[in-house]
Formats: C-alpha cells, structure tokens, sequence
C-alpha cells in the first residue's frame, strides 16, 4: 500500500437527477458521469517516509520470524541431545551395576574365606546398591528427556509412551 501511493489515481463519479414540477408530469433528466486522474508532482518526502517505514516493519517481522525458527531449531537439537546424552548414561550405568555385583561377589568369597572384614563386605554392597539407584535415576533421565525431545517437535500427547510410562 506505501508503494501504491506513489502511483497515479484514478476516480470516477456519476450523478443523475429527475424534475418533475407536477404529479405525473414528467420532467427532464440530468446526469453526469466524469473520471478523474490524480498524480502528486512533489509528494514532499511524506510518502518516501511512510515506504521506508513499512519496510522496516517488513524486514522486522521477517527477522522475528527467523528468531523463532532459530529457537524452536534450537529447543529440538538441545532435547535431542539431551536425550542422546541421557541414553548413553543408562548404559554406563548398566555397566556400574554389573561392575559393583561383582565385586559384590568377589568381596563376599573374601569375607567368607576370612580375608575381608565386615566393614569392607557392607562398603562394597553398598557402593552396589549405589549403582543401582544412579540406574534407575538415568532411566528417569532418560524418559524425561524424550518427553523433552517430543515437546519440542510438538508430538508430545497423553498417548505418548514418554507421558504413559
């Protein structure tokens, strides 16, 4: 529309009317129709202001929207990173846990053939219930995080396996 201020205008207007003096006389008709060209010689920079201005509203709204498809972009590469991130510390601990079960075992063949005491046979079962815990804790991570990655694609509903789990 700023741009369209800047070319010509054209109007066109029409007016017709009916004299009658006496009831069922009839008079005369006049009617006109003309057409009208309008272009400014000197517009007074007002109208070059207002283009200026709506280009830059343009070029805003252009660069917000890229903004939000950069942060959108950005909040599905974080879950899913996340969720990658999460996914390998489930298998670490995985590996913990056989690690810490056996030498679960290894310290209960000691203590019972008298070469450990208690304090080390409670420290290691311990450090096996640990392990564990830290499992069950990166599997909470873990769908926690493709709950992340499915909210930020937007497939995130009640049927989803992250919410139904």
């Amino acid at each position: 529309m700023a741009k369209a201020a800047f070319g010509p205008r054209l109007n066109a207007f029409g007016s017709w009317q009916e004299d009658s003096h006496a009831v069922g006389w009839t008079g005369a008709n006049n009617w006109v129709a003309g057409a009208e060209l309008q272009f400014d010689l000197f517009e007074g920079g007002a109208k070059r202001a207002a283009l200026a201005r709506e280009e830059a509203m343009q070029e805003r709204a252009a660069a917000g929207y890229a903004g939000y498809q950069d942060a959108v972009r950005l909040d599905v590469r974080t879950a899913y990173y996340q969720f990658d991130a999460a996914q390998k510390q489930v298998q670490v601990a995985r590996n913990a846990i056989a690690q810490a079960d056996e030498s679960l075992r290894i310290n209960q063949n000691r203590y019972e053939g008298g070469l450990s005491t208690v304090t080390d046979l409670l420290r290691v079962e311990e450090s096996a219930h640990r392990a564990k815990a830290d499992y069950w804790e990166a599997v909470y991570r873990m769908n926690s995080s493709y709950a992340g990655v499915e909210l930020a694609t937007g497939t995130l509903t009640l049927d989803s396996p992250a919410v139904a789990q």
